[in-house]
């Protein structure tokens, strides 16, 4: 099985970083529009995906300000689609401070394969993180979703 890894070095602090990737709204400042999302173990954390469809992660691990995991648990079948290969793949974020730095660690593995998808996801997975990132930083949020929305659907047309 393939894995996706970044590691992202920052500026803020841990319980900052936590709330962006398990809260509703901190999601919404650097990533795909959540539906819904909350901290709960168990819980189905639902993203809108635009053409691509809901995008449904399932939170298996839960240690605050240390660990999130989650399960990809949606059945997106349009294979033009990267979101095609996610189901049953999961992605971490484990958290750790060193020097007066917050250290990410990131992973998305359970790829079957380094396809073409995989690496367009890495690409992605990237962007966002470096979203993540200047968010935790700075609290400003750089992300536009109707310019993500555009990629998404020229990704679908295949006119990237």
């Amino acid at each position: 099985m393939e894995t996706i890894y970044h590691q992202v070095w920052m500026n803020t602090t841990p319980d900052r970083l936590y709330a962006a990737i398990t809260e509703q709204d901190g999601f919404n400042k650097w990533w795909e529009p959540a539906i819904i999302a909350k901290p709960e173990l168990g819980f189905i954390n639902e993203f809108d995906i635009g053409r691509h469809g809901i995008n449904k992660m399932l939170i298996t691990d839960l240690r605050p300000l240390l660990r999130v995991e989650w399960e990809c648990v949606s059945e997106i079948t349009n294979k033009h689609s990267p979101l095609s290969e996610w189901k049953g793949t999961y992605i971490s974020f484990e958290q750790h401070s060193e020097s007066g730095v917050v250290i990410l660690d990131f992973r998305h593995g359970g790829w079957a394969a380094q396809t073409p998808n995989f690496g367009l996801c890495s690409f992605h997975w990237a962007r966002h993180l470096g979203m993540l990132k200047h968010y935790c930083e700075t609290g400003e949020s750089m992300i536009d979703h109707e310019a993500e929305a555009k990629q998404r659907n020229a990704i679908l047309d295949r006119r990237l």
